[in-house]
């Protein structure tokens, strides 16, 4: 791993390298009827908490986050007070940031989770980044499970390598010049933005794929079901398995890769799993995605979001 986390060195002055994680990205859409007042829609903020609430040195809460306080436990519970009054749940979102590190340099375990009430189509997005451990690596598939499976009202969710990034540390914003060139080199990372992608969500469809890709059951349907993707996906190193109440697990490879573009390795297996999903990305605006370093420039920002679908 020593040998990967090099790869992210930068040349800034004083400015600590991001450290590479393990990164659980998800999207769900709920509907202010059944799904309101599920205590599933926090089920990916709690099992946060069960697995890492004790590492967690600083918190941003609220719409209007100020920067990064000392955690308590007033602000562990933030999301929780909000999710217990109504009012507040259908009219104002419900958002959290957590990580551990110091004030200036982010480091895993890191959350972001914001359910956004005021929509015709409620929704809510999730990335936790985790320490890159072998115990992580090995247990992936139970991690998955316990952040997203249920009755999360799961769009989508993805796994692979990413950088711990907050985008609020004036230390970090320093870095950000860096996160283009680490993204078209290595494709196996995920997006380190945890901003807004409710232009993504709404559209609805498949926003990436990674080592670990998971369907919900809408998407599910679209593609024909698990046998349909076993058929798809036979005989190449990708599995699939059955995910809560009709979804599917894809996982591409024993390990999770960085590719490296300047040797040519483009991570064909992920490659393969975005030409069979790729109908899934009928209506997706790519453009829209989130991107650090690619702020003003949407074509940039397509060409990466649909680096594994062309």
């Amino acid at each position: 791993m020593n040998a990967l986390q090099a790869l992210f060195e930068t040349q800034a002055a004083g400015v600590a390298s991001p450290q590479l994680t393990l990164v659980l990205e998800a999207y769900a859409g709920y509907d202010n009827g059944a799904d309101f007042n599920s205590p599933e829609l926090l089920r990916p903020y709690e099992a946060f908490l069960r697995r890492y609430g004790q590492d967690v040195a600083w918190s941003a809460a609220g719409e209007n986050q100020q920067g990064w306080r000392p955690a308590s436990p007033a602000r562990l519970n933030e999301l929780r007070d909000w999710f217990g009054n109504p009012k507040a749940r259908f009219h104002d979102a419900g958002t959290v940031r957590f990580r551990g590190g110091t004030r200036d340099i982010a480091q895993a375990p890191m959350l972001s989770f914001t359910a956004y009430p005021r929509d015709a189509l409620p929704s809510i997005c999730c990335r936790a980044a985790l320490p890159l451990t072998d115990g992580h690596l090995a247990d992936v598939r139970t991690l998955v499970r316990e952040f997203f499976e249920g009755q999360f009202p799961l769009a989508a969710a993805t796994v692979g390598f990413g950088l711990a990034y907050d985008g609020l540390s004036f230390d970090q914003c320093q870095i950000e010049q860096y996160f283009r060139y680490w993204a078209f080199r290595h494709p196996g990372l995920v997006s380190s933005g945890d901003g807004s992608q409710w232009k993504l969500i709404r559209a609805g469809g498949l926003h990436d794929v990674n080592w670990i890709t998971v369907l919900g059951q809408p998407l599910s349907d679209r593609v024909g079901g698990l046998a349909a993707l076993q058929r798809a996906f036979e005989p190449s190193g990708i599995s699939c398995e059955a995910f809560g109440a009709g979804g599917i697990l894809i996982q591409a490879g024993e390990a999770p890769e960085l590719g490296d573009t300047t040797q040519g390795d483009t991570v064909d297996l992920y490659r393969q799993v975005g030409r069979v999903l790729a109908t899934l990305r009928e209506g997706i605006p790519a453009e829209n995605q989130v991107v650090p370093g690619m702020a003003r420039e949407p074509e940039l920002r397509a060409k990466w979001a649909n680096r594994f679908f062309q």
